[in-house]
């Protein structure tokens, strides 16, 4: 007769589960994605990036050149139209992190004006289609083959998200970097607890420095990677602190670089940014404004001081603050802002309060671009309602789920004491698409059985 060898069943993770092939589909998701940003930013005038009037990207452009050519303060002479622009910029003194600088300004020294432009957008059209890689393998982690591709495809479909590759802001490559550590993380080090096996030190260096690019693009995730080394400690029960003091050693030493920088050239002192304290100012105050208005109105104090001032005149009114501004910018998804026209929730709104007719209703969708605002609202709020549900069907496999539940809990407690904008809290939508692919994935899987 012939043997029969039965082998005691091993105990799996169900975080490391999962076949290693990969589906055929990611690959026409992944085209999909790269060939939507495309579009939308080959079809948009490279130049009119230098003339924006207000927010950030004039200054990332400008002192991006500053930062890379060397010099400590200069000006930019930019033609347009037969018309000349003269833009300043210091390279000294800079407030924020210098990486997204690097990237912008390494562009505008390499090519002309408008083709520098058109580079930035299709090297952060790639970041953005990268992310749907990142959400493919994370949600794979998480659950499934099924959610990783459909984690992938709201990605690359997700309205916001193309538009974004559109920005000369640093949300693209925040978004990147936080996500490719996130993603290399999930993959190669919390399945090593499932195998009984250490981490590799070549991954977790490569982990700790790409947080730290992430840290010197936005100095906002400064302390996340710490939370990342107690969730190592916490998913080992402790015995990989070997592996956490690499990866946190991985990680100071690339965000030392930029305090080094600044010391050797300046001597200044900086870890990443030196905007913290006015950040906490402007979430304790209503009047801030304008670079040159938040100057006169902090002359002759610090913005520490100016904050501590404010919070102990009416610390009731400050908590209300806070509620109320974190509230309003997870309410309102970033794209709409920078569409500008009438803000479609306050039309809303009055319609609600005071026509609730059809036709107040239809008044409604001849606002300013309705159809696509109406569009990143329902991916907003679907992603937000979907990714909680996510939390609770994934917790099981809480090695992962903690992980990005763990940025969304981050960033909303650092925005609960900082200035809170929609664009600030904006990259907790690719967190939450993550696990709302749970749910979504576990709908697919019952609507495909058989039916009795």
């Amino acid at each position: 007769m012939p043997s029969i060898l039965i082998l005691p069943m091993q105990a799996t993770n169900p975080a490391h589960d999962f076949p290693r092939t990969y589906s055929r589909w990611i690959w026409g998701v992944l085209l999909l994605a790269l060939g939507l940003r495309l579009i939308y930013v080959l079809g948009l005038p490279p130049l009119n990036a230098y003339l924006i009037d207000g927010g950030d990207t004039v200054w990332y452009l400008i002192n991006g050149i500053g930062l890379t050519s060397g010099k400590v303060a200069g000006r930019l002479w930019v033609a347009f139209e037969d018309q000349y622009y003269v833009l300043p910029f210091l390279s000294k003194a800079l407030p924020t992190p210098p990486l997204y600088l690097y990237l912008v300004g390494w562009w505008q020294m390499a090519l002309p004006p408008a083709a520098a432009i058109t580079g930035i957008w299709v090297m952060q059209a790639v970041m953005g289609t990268a992310v749907c890689w990142f959400g493919y393998r994370v949600g794979r982690r998480i659950h499934s083959e099924a959610a990783g591709l459909i984690a992938a495809f709201a990605l690359a479909i997700n309205p916001e998200l193309i538009r974004e590759a559109g920005h000369i802001l640093t949300e693209s490559s925040y978004i990147f970097f936080v996500f490719a550590a996130i993603w290399l993380y999930v993959d190669y080090v919390v399945p090593q607890f499932a195998l009984n096996e250490r981490p590799r030190w070549p991954v977790l260096l490569l982990i700790g420095a790409v947080f730290g690019l992430g840290t010197l693009t936005r100095a906002v995730l400064l302390l996340f990677p710490v939370g990342i080394v107690f969730h190592m400690l916490l998913i080992s029960r402790a015995r990989w602190w070997r592996g956490a003091l690499v990866l946190l050693a991985a990680y100071g030493l690339m965000i030392g670089t930029w305090t080094a920088h600044n010391w050797v050239l300046y001597q200044r002192f900086v870890i990443v940014s030196d905007q913290f304290t006015p950040a906490f100012w402007r979430g304790a105050v209503t009047t801030d404004g304008a670079p040159h208005e938040n100057d006169a109105q902090l002359e002759g104090t610090t913005p520490g001081e100016a904050a501590v001032e404010a919070i102990a005149d009416d610390f009731g009114g400050y908590i209300t603050l806070r509620v109320r501004e974190l509230a309003d910018a997870y309410l309102t998804p970033a794209g709409t802002t920078t569409l500008g026209g009438e803000s479609l929730r306050q039309l809303v709104t009055d319609w609600w309060c005071n026509d609730r007719t059809l036709a107040g209703l239809g008044a409604v969708t001849q606002g300013d671009h309705f159809w696509l605002k109406a569009l990143m609202y329902g991916f907003h709020f679907g992603g937000i309602l979907l990714g909680l549900a996510g939390m609770w069907f994934a917790r099981r496999r809480w090695q992962v789920m903690t992980v990005l539940g763990g940025f969304i809990l981050y960033t909303t407690l650092l925005h609960s004491v900082l200035i809170a904008l929609p664009r600030y809290v904006f990259p907790t939508q690719i967190a939450f698409w993550m696990l709302a692919a749970v749910p979504l994935a576990m709908l697919w899987q019952k609507a495909r059985q058989p039916r009795a």
